[in-house]
């Protein structure tokens, strides 16, 4: 009797051990008594308002749908929002997954900065106002690999989350507090331009006393006023510095009253043509403003935007090296 009670303890203690030898060699995983998607919007479509308060604005900042855009709106202000932001967060959203389930009850809260206080909360909203679901979102942390030969040197990023409906702590993937722990400034589009260097075929600078000028592209090369032939690489430099080019200092009180100082503007193919004007402000600040994004206003010093966006004709001239 005491011979077949050992075989079983033996078993067991071998069972266990081979469950931890594959939970330490990463082929095992414990059954889970939770639906690890159950948190993920599945159909991001239905959210046409997203309202989120946290540390950059603690009363509130909504993001909302309007047709096929999305526009932020603080108290009065509202301006159009950054696309590539609210992309972010409804594909967030739509692959929230639970990695596991951490505390199940509010005095755990604190400890994953998940209270009223400290969380960035998210509310969802269907195009009726019906609320969909409301988000806690807490501190975040990078976990370890699990390899065969021990832990591994990348870390994946979790973050601590819990809804309005439940008590419970859940580790989920993913940085949700950086994507969701945005400012009003930070969640509107900041692009002044974006263009694809190979799709432009022309670029007209207008400037004061006449001075303006064109580049037109034909085949491969570069002309200044369709005549004298620009210099490749310098076109090609200026291209490269401009192509993709946003900023952070809006300037909702201007009004332009008189007409731009500086024009530039950009033609091709496979894009509408983008016009950038430049105003002066006082004797040290500029406003620029862009058909790319129309309701923004800029300010900026001459050194930063202007000079970078303007260049006199003699800039793209081809040097003609000496013999």
């Amino acid at each position: 009797m005491k011979n077949k009670q050992n075989l079983i303890y033996l078993g067991i203690l071998i069972v266990l051990v081979l469950v931890y030898a594959g939970i330490k060699l990463g082929n095992y995983k414990p059954e889970k008594n939770f639906d690890s998607t159950s948190l993920a919007i599945k159909d991001t479509a239905r959210i046409a308002k997203i309202f989120i308060s946290s540390q950059s604005e603690p009363d509130g900042v909504y993001v909302i749908k309007k047709g096929d855009k999305w526009i932020v709106k603080k108290d009065s202000m509202q301006a159009p929002a950054d696309i590539n932001t609210v992309a972010s967060m409804l594909s967030e959203l739509a692959n929230l997954n639970i990695e596991s389930v951490v505390a199940t009850s509010p005095d755990k809260w604190k400890d994953y900065e998940l209270t009223d206080s400290a969380a960035t909360i998210v509310k969802l909203f269907d195009q009726n106002g019906n609320p969909i679901r409301e988000y806690y979102i807490g501190k975040f942390r990078f976990k370890r690999t699990q390899t065969a030969y021990g832990m591994g040197t990348n870390g994946t990023p979790y973050t601590f989350v819990r809804t309005g409906s439940s008590d419970d702590v859940y580790l989920v993937k993913g940085m949700l507090s950086i994507t969701f722990n945005r400012n009003f400034k930070n969640l509107r589009n900041q692009m002044i331009l974006k263009l694809v260097k190979n799709d432009v075929k022309k670029i007209s600078f207008t400037m004061p006393e006449d001075s303006g000028y064109y580049l037109v592209k034909k085949d491969s090369a570069w002309f200044i006023n369709g005549k004298d032939t620009a210099d490749f690489s310098k076109v090609d430099s200026y291209m490269n510095m401009i192509g993709w080019l946003s900023d952070s200092h809006f300037d909702d009180n201007f009004k332009p009253v008189k007409a731009p100082v500086y024009t530039v503007t950009y033609e091709g193919k496979n894009f509408n043509p983008v016009t950038i004007r430049i105003y002066q402000k006082d004797s040290l600040n500029y406003v620029v403003n862009s058909t790319y994004n129309p309701q923004s206003y800029f300010v900026t010093l001459k050194e930063h935007l202007v000079d970078r966006l303007i260049k006199p004709k003699d800039f793209f001239k081809k040097t003609v090296k000496k013999q």
